[in-house]
């Protein structure tokens, strides 16, 4: 299945993808427009922190949907936050994508990757038992209340039971090693046949397999100019090693096949032949995987890997060099004294920002929004602006935190994208009710019938219990200055200020309540469309209370 037939799957509102890299303009443009083609409206990606830093600080060109449509929570850790998963959520059901490649261009078609997706639920062969534990994990890797917030709707799928499952792998606590020694205790292979994006020098991964389950020889398919190996390291190897290059495309995929006395077994993911991908844990600086087993392969499952894998072997010293590439992008990325957390426009406009290091008492922090620098006030964790009087129209807006010492001395944040907790919200919740009221003149079998009956209902329990799911736009007060404000005496009015032509002068406002391609979505038109007459209804004829009591006034008068 190709990436976006996966994402143009119907029936499945609720999103997660997890990856490494992260391309905000193409999935702008690309992912999330097939994303909505399928159905899903909340969507969150969880990436790594650095990378989503060094993508930013090299993106050209305007973000429309970042922090207005979806949500992008990065992750933190001590080695890289690396898998490659895709899962969406319906109720009836979901859909899995296990890859080897990012939500990037190159992940996405450019580079050879390998992927699998498959059906959970309780009709599927797998019942999804494992989606709980991958559920809390994600909320520790997030930190962030606004992806716990997501991550508990996803919870919430009626379908959804924690069972034990061993066909998903994930690092952390426990390397991966860790867990495929105890999986494999007493088993025997002798054969190892991969594929990997990139390796660290020495191959370690081929010498712990050598000594944890008999390896004897190995055949790799790399793209040379991506991958450390040292030559002369590789000769110490306890293990036969050949390689075949494959420079064009960049071969991006991670497989390993393992075969030997006692059967054959194929692990497919994010895991590249390093230490850091196989052998510590994301506690002593590993990173955190995502490997899918298959305990045994069928022919088909093995039919990427031998294509890859079916050009001419050749030695180590062949192909490499003892010049080692620089893939360890993460040595290059400075360290910042001022960590933002968080950046976000609240329902009622105030900008909320979270930092996590280079707090000092007695500095200055304020937020730079555009070319505006606005005064940031301390309140308990976090820090408090009020509203930019602009922000970028249909567009992310961006920001960062400078922090000012008393003696002068300054220090920023990385610049990060605003999260619109209202855009957010009425994203999700007005496309799906437009996506209900749709279907209601429209012929349809049976089958249809039912599933819209179904989701009018949960539509008129929305609309009766959840009090969030419509509400008015926010409409900013003004805060008071200090204590004594309220004994303060105003000053005279001047009655030729108060007449004035809004057509000359229109009044701004600091946070616009614009439209994100859904129409807007009242309460009296959901009713109407539910409860009230055909379309041929003459809306002339249609008077609201106040009109007939006005009429009724008039009349008596």
């Amino acid at each position: 299945m190709k990436p976006r037939d996966f994402c143009l799957e119907p029936g499945y509102p609720l999103g997660l993808a997890l990856t490494y890299s992260f391309d905000p303009i193409f999935f702008d443009r690309i992912v999330l427009r097939a994303l909505w083609g399928g159905g899903t409206e909340g969507m969150l990606v969880l990436a790594d922190s650095q990378e989503i830093e060094r993508t930013l600080d090299r993106t050209h060109g305007p973000i429309h949907h970042l922090g207005r449509r979806y949500l992008l929570s990065p992750v933190r850790t001590s080695g890289s936050f690396h898998p490659k998963l895709w899962l969406r959520l319906g109720k009836e059901g979901g859909i899995v994508c296990l890859a080897t490649g990012n939500l990037t261009h190159g992940g996405w078609g450019l580079n050879r990757e390998l992927a699998a997706a498959w059906r959970v639920g309780p009709h599927a062969e797998d019942r999804g038992g494992w989606i709980p534990d991958l559920l809390r994990r994600a909320v520790a890797w997030a930190g962030s209340p606004l992806a716990e917030r997501v991550l508990s709707r996803m919870g919430e799928v009626e379908w959804l039971r924690e069972e034990a499952s061993d066909r998903l792998l994930f690092s952390g606590p426990t390397s991966l090693a860790t867990q495929l020694r105890q999986r494999w205790a007493g088993r025997r292979f002798t054969h190892l046949r991969f594929v990997t994006g990139s390796t660290d020098t020495d191959g370690a991964v081929l010498r712990w397999l050598h000594e944890t389950f008999g390896v004897e020889a190995a055949v790799g398919c790399i793209t040379p100019q991506m991958c450390s190996f040292s030559p002369m390291r590789l000769a110490a190897l306890p293990v036969s090693l050949y390689l075949i290059p494959h420079p064009v495309p960049i071969v991006h995929a991670k497989a390993y096949h393992l075969s030997g006395p006692d059967g054959d077994v194929l692990l497919v993911g994010s895991a590249n032949c390093s230490a850091s991908g196989w052998l510590r844990s994301p506690t002593d600086g590993g990173n955190v995987e995502a490997m899918l087993v298959y305990d045994p392969p069928g022919p088909g499952d093995l039919a990427a890997l031998n294509e890859l894998l079916s050009d001419a072997q050749r030695a180590p010293e062949d192909v490499l060099s003892e010049e080692i590439p620089q893939t360890d992008k993460r040595s290059g990325v400075a360290a910042r004294e001022l960590t933002l957390t968080a950046l976000q426009i609240e329902e009622d406009g105030s900008v909320v920002a979270g930092l996590s290091s280079g707090i000092h008492d007695g500095w200055e922090h304020r937020l730079v929004v555009e070319d505006q620098t606005i005064p940031l006030h301390r309140s308990n964790a976090m820090f408090v602006a009020r509203a930019p009087e602009r922000l970028p129209a249909g567009q992310t807006a961006f920001g960062y935190v400078e922090a000012i010492s008393p003696d002068g001395r300054a220090v920023r944040s990385p610049r990060r994208w605003i999260d619109d907790l209202r855009l957010l919200h009425e994203s999700a919740s007005a496309r799906a009710i437009a996506r209900v009221l749709e279907q209601l003149p429209r012929p349809s079998s049976r089958k249809e019938d039912n599933r819209l009956l179904g989701d009018l209902t949960r539509l008129a329990h929305d609309l009766l219990h959840d009090t969030k799911a419509l509400q008015d736009p926010f409409i900013k007060t003004q805060k008071r200055d200090g204590p004594g404000d309220e004994n303060r005496r105003a000053s005279p009015v001047d009655p030729a200020v108060l007449i004035r032509n809004l057509g000359e002068e229109p009044v701004p406002l600091s946070h616009p309540v614009t439209g994100s391609g859904v129409p807007g979505l009242s309460l009296s038109g959901i009713f109407r469309a539910l409860f009230g007459a055909g379309e041929g209804t003459d809306r002339e004829h249609e008077v609201s209370v106040d009109e007939e009591e006005a009429a009724r006034t008039a009349r008596d008068e």
